[in-house]
């Protein structure tokens, strides 16, 4: 219902020409005209830019316009939003029909805000905004530190900003449900101003930085042993179970995902044997999982199948069989990864020295999927994990209708837990962390 622009622009595709731990500029250009829009997770406001002699245009087609000085102010648009464009101070602009164009006062940035429904009146809510209208962001930067000896994991959330003009410095942040119920005492609050989303209530915070703290408990690769705790437990049930399991090998031809579960149901088992005392189980798994994890992660001359190799056109490390599209679209490192790496920290355990040979492609494939290193030359920072939305996401090129997705939010835990347990039984803290 609201089309943003720049008038006499028709590209036929939009570029990324920026982007930042939660924020993305995007590009429109056809070579005479340009265009560029930012946008942020749960950030109500759009930053626009143009090209110094173009106009910008506003297409209003649903909603009651009111143009008050530089600003127009959108009521009862789609759905009963209710909008604000803020073009400089002094700019002005001319109604054609649905559209509305301004050359800006000789300027080339203009905003957007979606009004919160919990304002008392849109003239209010407008006018409120209008001191974030002007103040851009740059840059987005969530930085984590755990504390060993408190457990305290402390994430810090800081916008770099462009003002444009005025005196004011802040932008309006939203703040997610997991971000605003685990505020640290000492940083800002948010606001009045909610919005609803599918996430659960979102809260505005007039602030460039804020932060989060969480106590992590710890996780454990397996639970006890404790069959004298349960009534009626068999141990020669159990070891019947895995005696069915225990002799199993990996299948022949399969692909980088179903291996990784395959192996999982192996390594589950064998960590139930060793903590029965079942010493003989354990370490026939432990010798299926060694010889066909070490055969991923070799490559041999004229070998086509059961290995890695590295696609510098995407900065991406691909296992062949793939799988879910894991090659072509770049999707679900993190799910296909994690059984790798939960099966290395595994094989560390049970064969203490194993990392000293196998280690480093290992760490290539958490490189791969959750870089920690925002200057990694091979690959980008974090890939799947999303710092804002605090979760990660499985399809590579995002081509989804309705959006991206994780389908299998449990399949992401485990990549977590296995980062956790790799790099605990290597030492590394920063893969741990």
């Amino acid at each position: 219902p609201i089309t943003v622009g720049v008038s006499g622009l028709n590209a036929g595709q939009a570029t990324v020409s920026d982007y930042s731990d939660w924020t993305v500029s995007m590009n429109w250009s056809n070579g005479t005209h340009s265009f560029s829009a930012t946008a942020g997770i749960g950030m109500p406001f759009l930053y626009f830019t143009k090209n110094t002699t173009d106009v910008a245009s506003v297409k209003i087609i649903e909603g009651t316009v009111v143009i008050s000085n530089e600003m127009l102010v959108v009521t009862n648009s789609h759905q009963g939003a209710d909008f604000a464009v803020y073009a400089p101070v002094g700019s002005t602009w001319t109604q054609t029909g649905t559209t509305y164009t301004s050359t800006l006062n000789g300027q080339n940035y203009w905003s957007m805000a979606y009004l919160a429904p919990s304002a008392p009146s849109v003239a209010q809510a407008a006018n409120e905004y209008k001191k974030y209208a002007y103040v851009f962001p740059t840059n987005t930067t969530a930085s984590y530190t755990f504390n060993e000896s408190t457990s305290k994991l402390t994430t810090v959330f800081n916008v770099d900003t462009d003002v444009k003009e005025g005196i004011e410095t802040n932008v309006l942040l939203g703040l997610l449900p997991h971000q605003w119920a685990n505020l640290a005492s000492g940083s800002p609050q948010p606001s009045a101003y909610n919005y609803s989303s599918i996430r659960g209530e979102i809260k505005t915070l007039d602030s460039n930085t804020f932060t989060v703290e969480h106590t992590f408990k710890g996780i454990l690769p397996t639970l006890p042993y404790l069959d004298n705790y349960s009534e009626g437990f068999s141990p020669a049930l159990l070891n019947g179970k895995i005696a069915q399991i225990e002799n199993d090998g990996l299948a022949t031809w399969t692909d980088s995902y179903n291996e990784g579960q395959v192996m999982n149901r192996l390594i589950q088992t064998a960590r139930i044997a060793d903590e029965m005392g079942n010493v003989e189980a354990r370490n026939k798994i432990v010798a299926t999982i060694k010889e066909r994890l070490e055969d991923w992660l070799k490559a041999e001359s004229g070998e086509v199948a059961f290995l890695f190799y590295y696609n510098t056109n995407w900065s991406t490390l691909i296992g062949y069989p793939a799988g879910h599209g894991q090659d072509n679209n770049i999707n679900d490192h993190h799910f296909h990864w994690g059984y790798f790496i939960h099966a290395a920290s595994f094989m560390e355990q049970f064969e203490p020295g194993w990392v000293d040979q196998w280690g480093p492609m290992i760490n290539l494939m958490i490189r791969d999927a959750a870089s920690p290193d925002r200057e990694d030359p091979l690959f980008p920072y974090l890939r799947n994990f999303s710092p804002y939305a605090g979760h990660s996401w499985a399809n590579g090129f995002a081509t989804f209708p309705f959006g991206n997705d994780q389908e299998s939010t449990s399949e992401s835990m485990q990549f977590a837990s296995s980062l956790i347990h790799w790099g605990t039984i290597t030492e590394n803290d920063a893969i741990r962390d």
